[in-house]
């Protein structure tokens, strides 16, 4: 790549980053968006694991139980109504990484970290 040590890279749109001086022969365009993808995509499997786990945690817990009681006191969630809330922390649990690709999609398509 003969020529290619003082490049410069122009604008690529009204949304892009210019970088004067830097040594490449082609054109780069900065990704503010990707640092913040991969962190909320980290935070959404954690939250898809811990969820599930919850979940599974209250299903089982529903089945084996009859009562509950701490320090004394009953709780008013049945086996029944644990069995329901693990189920349902286990459905948000798998909801979770497609709702917050989805956002970040939108984002993307709307140029809001251009």
């Amino acid at each position: 790549l003969q020529g290619a040590t003082n490049g410069t890279i122009g604008a690529q749109g009204d949304d892009a980053t210019v970088i004067m001086g830097v040594n490449t022969a082609g054109t780069v365009r900065v990704n503010n968006l990707a640092n913040l993808e991969a962190l909320l995509n980290i935070i959404a499997n954690l939250a898809e694991i811990a969820c599930l786990a919850g979940g599974a945690a209250l299903v089982v817990h529903g089945c084996a139980n009859k009562s509950v009681t701490s320090l004394g006191k009953d709780f008013e969630l049945g086996p029944g109504g644990r069995i329901l809330a693990g189920i349902l922390l286990a459905a948000s649990g798998l909801i979770t990484p497609g709702l917050l690709n989805w956002f970040v999609a939108s984002a993307r398509d709307a140029n809001l970290f251009s």
